[in-house]
């Protein structure tokens, strides 16, 4: 049994070969782009210090992969609940801050999963909505690249048919092609917006029957 400290050396070592092993093989491995996942794909873990994204001979050739399902009982369980109070866009806006300490090391951070699991009766949270906006709006505030995760509970991968299609509605409103004639410092001034916006607007708390 590995401590926690040991497990991140480990965690490390398997980084930092992997690195070194596509490097040697040469061709077009010699440069091309890597992506190295955090800690656990944690992004609190990912910001502790006992780790580190590894050296390259390539230069600025590295992605952090990390994962956003916070909070857990909210983004991953089946059950019924909601989102949206001022402590909940604290956090988010809080941990996605934190985590541009990567981006500013001049590092692409792609967001491999993340997303709001519909409840067992396969209907879309509430506030789903407020969760998404928010986070996509912290995506193009620092650069990140969000991948929403599905497994046959948002798109029906047999029948090719959206479970809400407010869902894709957001998704198209959100991708490259509908903020293309758009500067980087308007989409940023954009999302600064929606994330003050949304944090004015949150309660403190919800009523009992919405919980």
């Amino acid at each position: 049994t590995l401590s926690k400290d040991e497990l991140y050396a480990k965690a490390n070592e398997i980084n930092q070969t992997f690195v070194d092993l596509i490097r040697s093989t040469g061709g077009n491995n010699e440069t091309r782009f890597l992506l190295i996942p955090g800690y656990g794909t944690d992004i609190t873990q990912t910001l502790d210090s006992r780790w580190h994204m590894p050296t390259d001979t390539a230069e600025g050739k590295l992605f952090l992969s990390v994962h956003y399902y916070t909070p857990w009982s909210y983004c991953g369980s089946a059950g019924s609940s909601t989102w949206g109070t001022k402590r909940n866009y604290e956090e988010m806006n809080t941990i996605m801050k934190n985590l541009s300490a990567y981006t500013d090391q001049g590092y692409g951070i792609i967001i491999g999963e993340c997303g709001v699991l519909p409840t067992s009766n396969g209907e879309m949270k509430p506030n789903w909505n407020l969760w998404y906006d928010n986070f996509f709006a912290n995506c193009d505030l620092y650069n990140y690249v969000p991948v929403l995760w599905n497994t046959g509970d948002i798109l029906n991968k047999n029948t090719h048919s959206w479970i809400d299609d407010s869902v894709k509605d957001f998704l198209l409103a959100n991708s490259y092609d509908s903020q293309s004639s758009l500067s980087a410092d308007e989409i940023k001034a954009n999302a600064e917006a929606v994330i003050a916006d949304g944090l004015a607007a949150a309660p403190e708390t919800f009523d009992t029957d919405q919980k």
